[in-house]
């Protein structure tokens, strides 16, 4: 299994913290919010598309834009939350 790699954020907006690949989705760690501690979102290739899919690999390895992309977008996920306290 893929290890979680740091994402650039080229930008300086912190919103993302790290994200994984594999052959059939992506996981995105994101930064915590609230009561919630580093909300973990994972995108399916075959619920979002390849076309999606390609694109949000492309903006994670670049660093740059993929929080963008998915505000914009919408693509449908999966999460898992951690409460704090």
């Amino acid at each position: 299994m893929a290890d979680y790699v740091t994402y650039k954020n080229l930008s300086g907006k912190l919103s993302i913290l790290s994200y994984r690949i594999t052959s059939s989705a992506i996981r995105i760690n994101f930064k915590a919010s609230g009561n919630i501690s580093r909300p973990k979102y994972s995108y399916y290739k075959d619920e979002i598309g390849i076309a999606m899919f390609n694109a949000m690999k492309s903006l994670a390895k670049a660093g740059s834009g993929l929080n963008t992309f998915i505000n914009h977008n919408k693509p449908k996920y999966h999460w898992k939350r951690t409460l704090r306290g």
